[in-house]
């Protein structure tokens, strides 16, 4: 299988179409995960977080965004654990700013923005 390759052009669209069906006032509930609560890609067997969403939508299998939620410190792995991982896999292979792009919209959901400002920033920044 030939690796997917993430383009800036892709993330832009992909992020814009996941805060167009989620709504512009979405924000990220983190999952209660026993002894704490945080950001999965995958909950209930589907893409949840922004991350896991896109990657999903442009072709990364699910089981793989599930190993994510396991590997890691314990806590599995952090977007940039996870992108830099699919990466040596051959899974991806991302243009330049990508990377910076997925891990800041992380980030700005993770401390609680929706996704539609969590967007609109890091695009404003990247692009």
């Amino acid at each position: 299988m030939s690796p997917i390759n993430i383009t800036v052009n892709s993330v832009k669209r992909g992020l814009a179409a996941l805060v167009s069906e989620a709504g512009p006032d979405f924000a990220y509930t983190p999952r209660d995960l026993g002894e704490r609560e945080g950001c999965v890609y995958v909950y209930d067997g589907k893409p949840d977080c922004l991350v896991g969403q896109f990657l999903a939508g442009v072709g990364v299998p699910i089981e793989r965004l599930q190993e994510a939620d396991q590997g890691g410190f314990g806590d599995g792995y952090n977007a940039i654990q996870l992108i830099a991982a699919l990466i040596g896999e051959g899974v991806v292979t991302v243009e330049p700013r990508v990377v910076d792009i997925l891990i800041d919209a992380q980030g700005y959901q993770d401390i609680g923005h929706t996704w539609s400002k969590a967007v609109g920033t890091v695009l404003a920044d990247y692009c």
